[in-house]
């Protein structure tokens, strides 16, 4: 007897803050990541790697999510920090709900340093 397991592909959840929210900066980044993905790792692997994008509407909009598979964590973080841009990662989870919740503490931290820069746009958890 055979016995076949299926196995879950995993993925992971990045979450990025970006100090402009405009849509075309944030457009432009999103694109800079992809291509430099693609440079550095070619489009093959790309396309296996599964990356999308996640809209939330329960995020700031500063904060842009990226899905993407386990095995291809390490190679988005290169590609993220390789585009000559102002970004910080926040945090790295494998579920939306956990995600949320820590970057509503980085954007709840940045509110107490900076003062109420973008403190009416955060949204309770």
């Amino acid at each position: 007897m055979v016995l076949l397991t299926l196995t879950k592909k995993k993925f992971r959840y990045i979450a990025i803050y970006i100090p402009d929210d405009s849509l075309s900066h944030r457009n432009l980044i999103i694109n800079r990541i992809s291509d430099r993905f693609v440079d550095l790792f070619g489009t093959i692997y790309y396309s296996s790697s599964r990356n999308r994008i996640i809209k939330s509407s329960q995020l700031n909009s500063n904060i842009l999510v990226l899905k993407c598979s386990l095995d291809t964590i390490s190679e988005m973080i290169l590609s993220i920090y390789s585009i000559k841009e102002d970004l910080i990662i926040i945090s790295i989870s494998g579920s939306l709900k956990q995600l949320k919740i820590r970057s509503n503490d980085f954007l709840g931290q940045i509110a107490m340093i900076f003062g109420s820069v973008n403190s009416d746009r955060i949204k309770s958890t």
